[in-house]
């Protein structure tokens, strides 16, 4: 099983499509997933931790500002 099939698994989404996203994005893996409602989900695996730990941090930050800040699955 890959590292994404673990993902989608552990988070139990339903995934109708997978579309790779490859440019801007630093050496990360990111999808588009669009769901079997048709909803979308971008998913964002950081190459390193301390690179997870950095933007979790941030999008706290963002949080209490008016930005809208995408939530963050735990």
């Amino acid at each position: 099983m890959t590292y994404l099939a673990k993902i989608l698994a552990e988070f139990k989404l339903r995934v109708a499509n997978i579309e790779p996203i490859t440019h801007n994005s630093f050496s990360c893996q990111v999808y588009k997933l669009t769901l079997e409602t048709d909803d979308h989900v971008i998913l964002k695996i950081p190459s390193r931790r301390e690179k997870l730990f950095r933007e979790s941090k941030m999008l706290q930050r963002l949080a209490d500002t008016s930005l809208p800040v995408p939530a963050v699955l735990d």
